[in-house]
């Protein structure tokens, strides 16, 4: 399991901001209204192919006491199914080392997970239909896949 971290007050979600923040990178759950929000990951590298700089994933959302159920515009039914996370390929960028080809496969050697500089900084989860959950004036986005998991606080 991987869960990233990166304060609001959630009484009230239309016109806020939740953020992760990690190594040049920004990624965002934006509430537009009462019901309508983007998902965005910014690499903020100069040297990357422009389809992956910036990536945005509009949604609907429906808020129910502290869970905030989110579907993807592009799917028609609670039964849509994207991957884990949005394929990126490697990328050479002199800053932003963590997506390139090397990055993906040399593993860490601390931490519970030992996992790649491309997993600790580079994964974009890919929305469908999900949950997220208020904790504690922070939203916390956690995704299970068959081989691991993916996870994100948002403050």
């Amino acid at each position: 399991m991987l869960i990233l971290g990166a304060c609001h007050s959630t009484k009230e979600l239309s016109g806020k901001t939740f953020k992760y923040e990690s190594q040049r990178r920004t990624l965002a759950v934006i509430f537009e209204s009462d019901s309508t929000c983007t998902v965005k990951n910014v690499f903020h590298c100069t040297d990357l192919n422009p389809t992956f700089k910036e990536i945005s994933i509009n949604c609907t959302y429906k808020r129910m006491n502290n869970i905030i159920y989110l579907r993807n515009v592009n799917c028609t039914d609670d039964n849509c199914k994207h991957d884990l996370t949005i394929p990126i390929p490697p990328q050479e960028s002199e800053h932003c080392g963590f997506l390139s080809e090397d990055a993906r496969k040399l593993r860490s050697t601390m931490g519970p997970n030992y996992t790649t500089a491309y997993e600790k900084f580079g994964i974009v989860p890919d929305i469908d239909v999900d949950t997220l959950q208020i904790v504690k004036n922070k939203i916390v986005l956690f995704k299970k896949g068959t081989n691991r998991n993916v996870g994100f606080i948002f403050k």
